[in-house]
């Protein structure tokens, strides 16, 4: 699986569980942190994600420093888990909790297609450079604070087709964000 690919397939996965969470409820502020385990039918997308476990665990300690500052100055802190398990932790503001742009990337559109009580399905579809991503996904909320769902994601890159489950959850760490700056 192309690394764009990876890199598009998690990018929904945080920025759709952040718009669905301040959709479905009031989503609290302060430090979040996102869990997101993906397979696929291929079995690529495990062997890019070991690529780039292995590729960071080379990466001298002055470059990987400089990646993680980038990070931290987009809002974000991410590690990868032993697996599949790639986790991500997000400053979020008040405002942004209350005013997040669902439709904050041009090449995308989502979609709640049920929305009952505490659980959420939504679909999307992205188009960008080539590659078609589409899916649908489910979530049930506790709270403003926590969150947990599965993801079916779609690709299409020039004609090369994947297909991703992602096994997702989301908790609010509490209101202190640390030295992490809010999400930009």
């Amino acid at each position: 699986m192309p690394v764009r690919q990876v890199r598009a397939a998690a990018t929904l996965l945080v920025l759709g569980a952040v718009s669905v969470a301040t959709q479905a409820e009031d989503m609290k502020a302060g430090l979040w942190e996102y869990k997101s385990k993906m397979s696929s039918a291929s079995g690529e997308m495990e062997a890019a994600i070991a690529d780039a476990r292995e590729a960071l665990a080379s990466m001298p300690p002055e470059q990987r420093r400089m990646m993680e500052q980038m990070m931290a100055a987009r809002g974000m802190q991410m590690s990868m888990g032993a697996d599949t398990t790639q986790v991500i932790r997000v400053c979020v503001t008040e405002e942004q909790a209350r005013d997040f742009d669902v439709q904050s990337d041009p090449n995308c559109t989502q979609q709640t297609v049920d929305r009952s009580g505490n659980r959420i399905k939504v679909r999307f579809a992205c188009k960008s450079d080539g590659v078609i991503t589409e899916g649908e996904g489910e979530l049930v909320f506790t709270g403003g604070s926590s969150y947990q769902g599965t993801t079916t994601i779609r690709t299409n890159d020039n004609g090369k087709r994947e297909t991703l489950t992602v096994q997702q959850e989301g908790q609010r760490l509490g209101d202190d964000c640390g030295n992490l700056k809010p999400r930009r």
